[in-house]
């Protein structure tokens, strides 16, 4: 994570970064889950349907995670790192405007491909 950062920033303020940086992928994760029932309430839905979009996104996170390393490859670090976050923006606030339950499946199939933009490691 050196080449990432600068040599004069300590180890422990790299790891409160990246932290921080997981943080808001990690609430967004779970806030579905938080109360199935206001989830479902809010769209409209059943309970079940809610827990099936906790699903698609463990499926869109770990389809991603074999693609990932690819376009990794093909982006430096700071502009990998934007794009992903200005796609999760986008996507967090369609899921927002539409209430429609079919366009929330993949909506959150393709948040969870978003998320994956700080598993970031030195190995080719």
């Amino acid at each position: 994570m050196k080449e990432i950062f600068k040599d004069w920033v300590p180890e422990w303020l790299i790891k409160l970064i990246l932290f921080s940086g997981l943080m808001p992928s990690m609430v967004l994760f779970f806030l579905p889950g938080a109360n199935v029932n206001v989830t479902a309430g809010f769209y409209g839905a059943q309970p079940s349907d809610v827990q099936f979009l906790i699903i698609l996104f463990y499926a869109g996170f770990v389809g991603f995670y074999v693609l990932e390393r690819r376009f990794f490859q093909y982006f430096p670090v700071k502009q990998y790192y934007i794009i992903f976050n200005l796609l999760q923006l986008l996507i967090c606030y369609l899921m927002y405007r539409i209430n429609e339950i079919s366009w929330i499946y993949g909506l959150r199939f393709f948040r969870a491909c978003c998320s994956h933009r700080l598993s970031i490691s030195p190995y080719p």
